[in-house]
């Protein structure tokens, strides 16, 4: 599983990438980063998936501190 966070000054964006063999904890992080924060949200792929979360920075940054706890567990 990849994490990767990028702010653009006003905006951000949170990637995660991860194959399909970690789907469900794929999910569980991606759920995660929706309930803390007051982010969108963007899925694509079927063997890499492939998730995209932006919004406001201060958002994002709770929903990146959220995904690295998640992803921890």
């Amino acid at each position: 599983m990849k994490i990767d966070y990028q702010d653009y000054g006003a905006i951000a964006r949170l990637t995660v990438k991860s194959s399909i063999i970690r789907l469900q904890k794929h999910k569980r992080i991606v759920d995660t980063a929706l309930l803390v924060a007051d982010v969108t949200e963007h899925t694509t792929g079927v063997l890499v998936i492939h998730s995209v979360i932006t919004g406001k920075t201060p958002a994002v940054m709770r929903a990146y501190k959220a995904v690295m706890r998640e992803a921890s567990r």
